[in-house]
Protein backbone atom coordinates (compact mmCIF):
# COMPACT_ATOMS: atom_id res chain seq x y z
CA UNK A 1 0.00 0.00 0.00
CA UNK A 2 1.56 3.41 -0.95
CA UNK A 3 2.31 5.34 2.07
CA UNK A 4 0.87 9.23 2.34
CA UNK A 5 2.31 12.30 1.68
CA UNK A 6 3.38 15.01 4.80
CA UNK A 7 3.30 18.73 4.66
CA UNK A 8 4.84 20.01 7.61
CA UNK A 9 2.83 23.79 7.68
CA UNK A 10 5.09 26.73 9.34
CA UNK A 11 4.27 30.10 10.22
CA UNK A 12 6.83 33.13 10.82
CA UNK A 13 7.13 36.48 12.04
CA UNK A 14 10.26 38.05 12.39
CA UNK A 15 12.05 34.50 13.46
CA UNK A 16 15.46 35.51 12.45
CA UNK A 17 16.97 35.04 16.20
CA UNK A 18 15.71 31.26 16.08
CA UNK A 19 14.98 30.21 11.79
CA UNK A 20 18.29 28.67 11.42
CA UNK A 21 18.53 26.79 14.48
CA UNK A 22 14.82 25.51 13.81
CA UNK A 23 15.36 24.69 10.16
CA UNK A 24 18.69 22.48 11.07
CA UNK A 25 15.91 20.24 13.38
CA UNK A 26 13.30 19.83 10.51
CA UNK A 27 15.17 19.30 7.89
CA UNK A 28 17.45 16.37 9.41
CA UNK A 29 14.72 14.95 9.66
CA UNK A 30 12.75 14.72 6.50
CA UNK A 31 12.74 12.77 3.30
CA UNK A 32 11.05 12.70 -0.26
CA UNK A 33 7.83 11.66 1.26
CA UNK A 34 7.53 15.44 3.52
CA UNK A 35 7.45 18.77 1.67
CA UNK A 36 7.21 22.25 4.18
CA UNK A 37 5.36 25.17 3.55
CA UNK A 38 6.07 28.09 5.31
CA UNK A 39 3.49 30.96 5.27
CA UNK A 40 5.63 34.12 6.25
CA UNK A 41 3.60 36.92 7.81
CA UNK A 42 5.71 39.62 5.43
CA UNK A 43 9.18 39.77 7.84
CA UNK A 44 11.32 42.10 7.76
CA UNK A 45 14.22 41.59 10.09
CA UNK A 46 16.71 39.60 7.86
CA UNK A 47 14.19 35.93 7.95
CA UNK A 48 12.84 36.18 4.53
CA UNK A 49 15.91 36.08 3.07
CA UNK A 50 16.87 33.08 4.67
CA UNK A 51 13.48 31.59 3.78
CA UNK A 52 13.56 32.93 -0.17
CA UNK A 53 16.97 30.97 -0.20
CA UNK A 54 15.57 27.97 1.09
CA UNK A 55 12.18 28.30 -1.62
CA UNK A 56 15.13 28.89 -4.46
CA UNK A 57 16.88 25.47 -3.32
CA UNK A 58 13.40 23.79 -3.39
CA UNK A 59 14.01 23.32 0.76
CA UNK A 60 10.50 24.70 1.02
CA UNK A 61 7.33 26.06 -0.35
CA UNK A 62 7.42 29.93 0.62
CA UNK A 63 3.48 32.18 0.85
CA UNK A 64 4.25 35.67 1.93
CA UNK A 65 1.42 37.29 3.10
CA UNK A 66 0.35 39.63 6.34
CA UNK A 67 -2.01 37.82 7.97
CA UNK A 68 -2.48 36.80 11.91
CA UNK A 69 -0.79 33.41 13.28
CA UNK A 70 -4.00 31.67 13.55
CA UNK A 71 -4.69 32.69 9.21
CA UNK A 72 -1.12 31.70 8.39
CA UNK A 73 -1.77 27.72 9.59
CA UNK A 74 -4.92 27.93 7.53
CA UNK A 75 -3.36 29.39 4.36
CA UNK A 76 -0.80 26.48 5.20
CA UNK A 77 -3.40 24.13 5.56
CA UNK A 78 -5.13 24.72 2.13
CA UNK A 79 -2.46 25.06 0.09
CA UNK A 80 -0.54 21.97 1.12
CA UNK A 81 0.21 18.93 -1.54
CA UNK A 82 0.42 16.39 0.98
CA UNK A 83 -2.59 13.98 1.78
CA UNK A 84 -1.30 14.71 5.76
CA UNK A 85 -1.15 17.65 7.71
CA UNK A 86 1.74 18.35 10.02
CA UNK A 87 0.53 21.50 12.25
CA UNK A 88 1.84 23.75 14.84
CA UNK A 89 5.27 23.49 13.91
CA UNK A 90 6.71 26.86 15.23
CA UNK A 91 10.11 28.69 13.93
CA UNK A 92 10.92 29.70 17.33
CA UNK A 93 11.52 26.25 18.50
CA UNK A 94 14.19 23.38 18.25
CA UNK A 95 12.70 19.84 17.35
CA UNK A 96 13.84 16.63 18.77
CA UNK A 97 13.96 13.65 16.76
CA UNK A 98 10.14 13.05 16.75
CA UNK A 99 8.38 13.17 13.14
CA UNK A 100 10.02 9.21 12.33
CA UNK A 101 7.90 7.74 15.46
CA UNK A 102 5.25 9.89 14.81
CA UNK A 103 4.74 9.11 11.50
CA UNK A 104 4.62 5.44 12.76
CA UNK A 105 2.14 6.06 14.87
CA UNK A 106 -0.32 8.42 13.05
CA UNK A 107 -0.16 5.50 9.94
CA UNK A 108 -1.11 2.81 12.59
CA UNK A 109 -3.75 5.09 14.45
CA UNK A 110 -5.33 6.10 11.12
CA UNK A 111 -5.81 2.42 10.12
CA UNK A 112 -7.77 2.24 12.98
CA UNK A 113 -9.64 5.49 12.35
CA UNK A 114 -9.13 7.42 9.48
CA UNK A 115 -10.10 10.27 11.20
CA UNK A 116 -8.00 10.60 14.09
CA UNK A 117 -6.19 13.69 14.92
CA UNK A 118 -2.28 12.94 16.59
CA UNK A 119 -1.02 14.96 19.19
CA UNK A 120 2.98 15.02 19.65
CA UNK A 121 3.48 16.42 22.66
CA UNK A 122 6.87 16.37 25.24
CA UNK A 123 7.01 14.53 28.87
CA UNK A 124 8.38 17.72 30.53
CA UNK A 125 7.95 21.55 30.85
CA UNK A 126 11.42 22.53 29.57
CA UNK A 127 11.85 26.36 31.39
CA UNK A 128 9.92 27.39 33.96
CA UNK A 129 9.36 30.72 32.70
CA UNK A 130 7.48 29.34 29.44
CA UNK A 131 4.43 27.56 28.44
CA UNK A 132 4.64 23.70 27.64
CA UNK A 133 5.92 23.70 23.91
CA UNK A 134 2.94 23.40 21.07
CA UNK A 135 2.02 19.99 20.63
CA UNK A 136 2.51 18.96 16.69
CA UNK A 137 -0.40 17.71 15.42
CA UNK A 138 -1.28 14.97 12.88
CA UNK A 139 -3.93 14.56 10.61
CA UNK A 140 -5.48 13.83 7.14
CA UNK A 141 -5.91 17.14 5.31
CA UNK A 142 -9.19 16.46 3.60
CA UNK A 143 -10.74 15.05 7.11
CA UNK A 144 -9.31 18.55 9.05
CA UNK A 145 -10.47 20.82 6.43
CA UNK A 146 -13.93 19.35 6.27
CA UNK A 147 -14.21 19.62 10.74
CA UNK A 148 -12.79 23.01 11.24
CA UNK A 149 -10.84 25.81 10.45
CA UNK A 150 -7.79 28.06 11.74
CA UNK A 151 -9.31 31.39 13.66
CA UNK A 152 -8.11 34.39 12.37
CA UNK A 153 -6.45 35.50 15.61
CA UNK A 154 -2.62 35.01 17.03
CA UNK A 155 -3.21 33.66 20.57
CA UNK A 156 -5.30 30.89 21.70
CA UNK A 157 -5.89 29.63 18.11
CA UNK A 158 -5.59 26.08 18.55
CA UNK A 159 -8.01 26.35 21.47
CA UNK A 160 -10.92 26.64 18.66
CA UNK A 161 -9.50 24.37 15.85
CA UNK A 162 -9.00 20.93 17.42
CA UNK A 163 -12.39 21.18 19.49
CA UNK A 164 -14.40 18.78 17.30
CA UNK A 165 -11.91 16.33 17.17
CA UNK A 166 -11.92 16.45 20.96
CA UNK A 167 -15.66 16.56 21.19
CA UNK A 168 -16.03 13.55 18.97
CA UNK A 169 -13.33 11.34 20.57
CA UNK A 170 -10.98 11.14 17.13
CA UNK A 171 -7.61 11.93 19.63
CA UNK A 172 -4.79 10.28 20.53
CA UNK A 173 -1.24 11.52 21.84
CA UNK A 174 2.35 10.47 21.88
CA UNK A 175 4.54 11.33 24.37
CA UNK A 176 7.68 11.92 23.36
CA UNK A 177 11.22 12.87 25.62
CA UNK A 178 13.36 15.38 23.87
CA UNK A 179 10.48 16.89 21.65
CA UNK A 180 11.19 20.33 21.98
CA UNK A 181 12.24 23.50 23.35
CA UNK A 182 11.94 27.18 22.69
CA UNK A 183 14.82 29.52 21.78
CA UNK A 184 12.79 33.10 22.38
CA UNK A 185 12.95 35.21 24.78
CA UNK A 186 14.10 36.07 28.18
CA UNK A 187 11.64 35.80 31.70
CA UNK A 188 10.50 39.85 30.89
CA UNK A 189 9.19 38.35 27.36
CA UNK A 190 8.05 35.12 28.60
CA UNK A 191 5.40 36.33 30.78
CA UNK A 192 4.73 39.26 28.16
CA UNK A 193 3.67 36.15 26.00
CA UNK A 194 2.05 34.36 28.76
CA UNK A 195 -0.38 37.52 29.79
CA UNK A 196 -0.91 38.13 25.93
CA UNK A 197 -2.25 34.71 25.47
CA UNK A 198 -4.63 35.14 28.87
CA UNK A 199 -5.86 38.47 27.52
CA UNK A 200 -7.03 36.75 23.52
CA UNK A 201 -8.93 34.30 25.46
CA UNK A 202 -10.63 36.10 27.73
CA UNK A 203 -11.13 38.38 24.73
CA UNK A 204 -12.34 35.73 22.52
CA UNK A 205 -15.29 34.83 25.09
CA UNK A 206 -13.51 32.51 27.37
CA UNK A 207 -14.27 32.39 31.19
CA UNK A 208 -11.90 33.89 33.83
CA UNK A 209 -11.78 30.23 35.50
CA UNK A 210 -10.87 28.79 32.10
CA UNK A 211 -8.30 31.26 31.52
CA UNK A 212 -6.96 30.39 34.52
CA UNK A 213 -7.16 26.51 33.81
CA UNK A 214 -4.85 26.83 30.69
CA UNK A 215 -1.49 26.30 32.33
CA UNK A 216 -0.24 23.57 34.95
CA UNK A 217 1.80 24.50 37.47
CA UNK A 218 3.96 22.00 40.08
CA UNK A 219 6.31 23.58 42.52
CA UNK A 220 7.22 27.19 43.84
CA UNK A 221 9.14 28.37 40.74
CA UNK A 222 5.74 27.76 38.87
CA UNK A 223 3.32 28.99 41.58
CA UNK A 224 5.14 32.31 41.29
CA UNK A 225 4.99 32.46 37.75
CA UNK A 226 1.43 31.20 38.12
CA UNK A 227 0.94 34.56 40.59
CA UNK A 228 2.60 37.28 38.57
CA UNK A 229 0.52 36.22 35.00
CA UNK A 230 -2.68 35.96 37.04
CA UNK A 231 -1.88 39.40 38.90
CA UNK A 232 -0.90 40.95 35.14
CA UNK A 233 -3.88 39.83 33.95
CA UNK A 234 -6.02 41.20 36.95
CA UNK A 235 -4.54 44.23 35.97
CA UNK A 236 -5.99 44.19 32.23
CA UNK A 237 -9.38 43.78 33.63
CA UNK A 238 -9.55 45.96 36.17
CA UNK A 239 -8.12 48.46 33.16
CA UNK A 240 -10.71 47.38 30.82
CA UNK A 241 -13.41 47.60 33.03
CA UNK A 242 -12.33 51.20 34.26
CA UNK A 243 -12.57 52.38 30.37
CA UNK A 244 -15.91 51.52 30.13
CA UNK A 245 -17.16 53.56 32.84
CA UNK A 246 -15.44 56.84 31.50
Amino acid sequence: MRKPRYSICVTTYQAGKTIVKFFDSILSQIDDRFEIIVVDNLSSDGSEIFLKNLAERDKIRLISRKCSRGLGRQIAAESAFGEVLIQQIDADQVYGKFLEKAVEVFEVESSRDPEVLLFVKGKKRTHVFEREPAAATLVYKDIFLSKTRWPDINYGEDVYVYEPFIREGHVRYLFVDEYAYQLKGGVVSRLINSVANYQQFFMSGFSLAFVTRCTRYSGFLFYARAFIVHLTFLHFLIKKSYRKFL
